[in-house]
């Protein structure tokens, strides 16, 4: 049908490899506003503008929809959702592509070793440092308002400036993320996805994954700068997806913690390596680790270390 409709409006696919959006524009610009027709040609001419269109043209669409009858209006809007979906999915794969490649993070890892981490565990803190910003531990507030009118008719600034005032429902933070997306502010919407995805909310954790992030190494170089700081809720939520969700990289991290962190670090990673035991998704490499370390602190720990480790094997 798509196809049919552009043809009718645009001719050929070889008379509409070029220009096709400005024709499509063209065509809808000559109508008064909120006289736009309901006509095969008007509504080809919007669907070529959602599968081709950019930010330049969101503005047509958004005119559309907010003084045409229904059939166009309904169009126009399914249309700005198609560009905010191409916009996003092209902007998390320039996103993706900038990431520092390995020799680049450890390279840059050494503010990090200095202060007594581990390369891994250096390394993560670098990688999210990089994702997130400056404002890697920044939890924003929001609520919704008019916000998701203004996301869903292409104004994300507008959705952002509804979204400015404190609140904290997890549907808010979620809008809040895709406001930022909309505008451009990646790490902005990526420190938003975050704060959702340690709440456990899976949309947020899919978005990250959107991203080709390296979201266990994230976690982990979060965590790593929580120690940094003082120790809260933050931590525990970190903690606690990194032993439900994490690999080789978080018993590493966890093992680190269980032999040079302080009496309170030492028993929630040797907790933590024992309820990564309990979960049968759990690698076979990582399991052989995790099982190392509590032998290693059965050996050498202090008395409260070694009896926790002890418990779970």
């Amino acid at each position: 049908m798509f196809f049919l409709l552009s043809v009718l409006l645009l001719g050929t696919p070889s008379q509409a490899a070029e220009g096709t959006v400005d024709d499509a524009v063209e065509l809808l610009s000559r109508y008064p506003v909120g006289h736009v027709p309901v006509e095969i040609g008007t509504l080809a001419a919007i669907h070529v503008i959602g599968a081709s269109g950019g930010r330049a043209e969101v503005g047509v669409l958004r005119s559309l929809a907010e003084h045409e009858r229904s059939d166009v209006r309904v169009a126009a809007m399914e249309a700005i959702d198609a560009v905010r979906a191409r916009q996003r999915a092209q902007q998390r794969r320039e996103f993706a592509e900038s990431i520092p490649d390995e020799a680049g993070l450890q390279a840059a890892s050494a503010v990090w070793t200095r202060v007594g981490l581990q390369p891994a565990s250096a390394q993560a803190a670098v990688y999210a440092g990089w994702v997130l910003g400056d404002e890697a531990a920044h939890r924003p507030g929001a609520r919704a308002g008019d916000a998701r009118r203004f996301l869903a008719s292409g104004q994300p600034r507008k959705a952002l400036a509804a979204l400015a005032a404190e609140g904290r429902s997890e549907g808010d933070l979620a809008l809040l993320a895709t406001a930022r997306e909309d505008a451009g502010d990646v790490r902005g919407a990526l420190r938003v996805y975050t704060v959702l995805a340690l709440s456990g909310d899976a949309d947020a954790n899919l978005a990250l994954r959107d991203h080709q992030l390296d979201v266990e190494r994230m976690f982990v170089g979060l965590l790593v700068m929580e120690q940094q700081g003082p120790v809260g809720d933050e931590e525990a939520r970190l903690l606690k997806a990194l032993v439900e969700q994490g690999g080789v990289l978080t018993v590493a991290c966890l093992t680190e913690r269980l032999f040079e962190g302080g009496g309170s670090e030492r028993a929630s990673a040797a907790d933590g390596l024992i309820r990564m035991l309990e979960r049968e998704d759990l690698g076979s490499d990582a399991r052989e680790k995790v099982r190392a370390a509590l032998v290693r602190a059965v050996n050498e720990g202090p008395a409260p270390v070694r009896d926790i480790a002890a418990s779970g094997l």
